[in-house]
């Protein structure tokens, strides 16, 4: 990886995601508003480009960790930064771990693949901090938590291979050893 040069996206993508991400947002009734996950679809991209697990765990690990620092806990609650970033980096060794049986430059496959990062990684999230507020915390709340999780990998799912198009173009400028198989 370039990290200086993965760094300088990683910025540009977190300014999309608090901006342009509440342009797209769908409310969606009981389950609320969502949005895609832009931070996901880069992890992704490092997932299925780089050579190597520890790459992708670590630029998934920043990449969530820069998604605990955008997010608030909401009035009067404390903002928790981690437990994303571990769920990113969670989510990043399992798709890097079975990448190989996709055809990573298919739209269904990369479809498919950013809806199991979200639901992966999102869903961690969504289980930890409910488990972390267990006294507060019912389980109809979780269960719809759970189903927004659900929905924001579809829609996230559904961006990503636009998103990775643009990516794919930068991929020499990123990634120092590329992913064996997909070069062939």
């Amino acid at each position: 990886m370039r990290w200086i040069r993965f760094a300088i996206l990683a910025y540009l993508v977190v300014l999309l995601q608090t901006t342009v991400a509440q342009l797209v947002r769908i409310p969606l009734g009981p389950v609320g508003a969502v949005r895609p996950d832009f931070l996901a679809m880069v992890a992704l991209f490092v997932c299925l480009a780089v050579g190597g697990i520890g790459d992708a765990m670590l630029a998934a690990w920043v990449l969530g960790m820069l998604v605990d620092l955008t997010t608030g806990g909401g009035p009067g609650a404390a903002t928790v930064v981690g437990p994303m970033a571990l769920a990113y980096a969670l989510a990043a060794a399992l798709i890097f771990r079975i990448r190989e049986a996709f055809f990573r430059e298919r739209i269904v496959t990369r479809m498919v693949l950013g809806f199991l990062f979200c639901v992966v990684a999102h869903g961690l999230w969504v289980t930890a901090q409910s488990l972390a507020a267990a006294k507060q915390m019912t389980w109809g709340a979780y269960w719809t938590m759970l189903l927004q999780v659900v929905a924001v990998s579809v829609y996230t799912g559904a961006v990503t291979p636009i998103l990775l198009v643009g990516l794919t173009r930068l991929e020499r400028q990123l990634i120092v050893t590329p992913a064996g198989r997909a070069r062939r």
